[in-house]
């Protein structure tokens, strides 16, 4: 009996200790590409967490299975050349050469960024058989896909503006960039006009960068003790996985999309 609580009372030193579960994606490189496929983690949040990173309109489509109305979607009537990404967690999706006109009111593609991004199953709500995708890797739901797209898939992916956001094809930025800082601060990056804060209740430095700068500046505040990054563009996040995977730090360094940030006061870096 008493082994067998004691072994009770390890159960969660021992789920905390076990590996998240994993899958392979496909990343954005700085050429527009998408990158081999890389093993990340999956990602789950509480419900407050999502409430707190997401709009009212994005949270009841991407958690609550929700679908906006038609024809109102910010990116229903966009041609820009880009790539759309996971509103929650910045994975790369569909890209702008795949969007057609379909006619139904919401953004359509015939095909995705990568087919590892995205996760189907069975939705049998409404009286229908549909089949609803949601992004592989935080299960944000992001529309249905139908079998009466134009070619070469012969597919519509039919998706929630909510669910999306967009990055231009071309743009340079420069953009922000979040190093987790601890209590002692962060060094390698005097200098850079860091303004310290918080993000999820975590202190970070935001850093402005442009994207060709960032292997360098994410190379020093490796140096510097930095245990995470937060980025805000698909291409930091290929670009720090990349270098991670070069120095041999996947345990120790976390990397996930930045939420709301909230500056110290003072402003000042520490």
């Amino acid at each position: 009996m008493k082994l067998m609580l004691l072994m009770l009372a390890m159960l969660p030193v021992i789920a905390t200790a076990l590996p998240s579960e994993t899958l392979p994606v496909r990343l954005l490189d700085m050429d527009g590409k998408a990158t081999e496929p890389v093993v990340v983690p999956k990602i789950v949040k509480p419900e407050e967490v999502w409430r707190s990173r997401l709009s009212g309109e994005q949270f009841k489509i991407t958690r609550g299975h929700g679908t906006e109305a038609a024809f109102c979607g910010v990116f229903h009537d966009n041609h820009k050349d880009g790539v759309y990404a996971c509103a929650g967690c910045g994975l790369p999706l569909f890209r702008s050469d795949a969007k057609f006109d379909s006619g139904t009111g919401w953004p359509s593609f015939f095909q995705p960024f990568a087919a590892e991004n995205i996760g189907r199953k069975e939705d049998r709500s409404y009286g229908m058989v549909r089949t609803e995708i949601h992004c592989a890797r935080c299960g944000a739901h992001l529309g249905h896909v139908f079998n009466d797209g134009p070619a070469p898939t012969n597919l519509r992916y039919c998706i929630n503006s909510g669910a999306l956001s967009f990055f231009e094809k071309g743009a340079k930025g420069p953009d922000k960039v979040y190093f987790a800082t601890g209590e002692t601060g962060l060094k390698g990056l005097e200098g850079l006009n860091g303004i310290s804060g918080s993000l999820d209740g975590r202190p970070v430095t935001e850093v402005t960068v442009t994207a060709d700068d960032f292997k360098t500046l994410f190379g020093r505040a490796l140096e510097g003790g930095a245990t995470a990054v937060f980025f805000t563009t698909p291409v930091q996040e290929a670009m720090a996985r990349a270098e991670v995977a070069r120095l041999k730090k996947g345990n120790d360094v976390a990397i996930e999309l930045a939420g709301a940030f909230t500056p110290n006061s003072d402003g000042k870096q520490r």
